[in-house]
């Protein structure tokens, strides 16, 4: 059975508005969010082109591997991103601004928090129970 690319983004929609964990409704994120903005915006016009935001969030990524492991250093497809993009543009102008660009990163990186729980947890339990074999 296959769906048309509208069927499709209904989908990813309504699946994207469920994204919402803890960590993005806190201040700390809402501040990264804001930074991040400003330094992905590479021609200070106030809104987020395709291009800048795939570059912005591979650096990212590679800045947040630093501290978070290697949970923290695969980031989406740039054809994943583009459709994230192209959904969460809301008035079509194929450009985010801050507003769309805070859903965006919303989505991405409650994927990446989740990857980073999951790792810190598995090595937390599994460390002490190789130590006493």
């Amino acid at each position: 059975m296959t769906f048309s690319s509208e069927t499709h983004d209904i989908e990813l929609w309504n699946l994207i508005k469920g994204k919402k964990s803890w960590f993005t409704q806190t201040d700390y994120f809402q501040k990264v969010v804001h930074s991040s903005f400003e330094k992905i915006d590479m021609d200070k016009s106030g809104t987020v082109t395709p291009e800048e935001l795939y570059a912005g969030l591979l650096l990212i990524h590679l800045n947040l591997s630093v501290y978070a492991g290697a949970a923290a250093s695969r980031p989406a497809s740039k054809k994943y991103v583009v459709k994230i993009f192209k959904v969460l543009d809301v008035n079509h102008s194929g450009k985010l601004t801050k507003e769309e660009f805070g859903e965006v990163m919303k989505v991405l990186y409650s994927q990446v928090f989740m990857r980073i729980v999951l790792q810190w947890s598995f090595t937390l339990m599994l460390v002490p129970l190789i130590s006493t074999c």
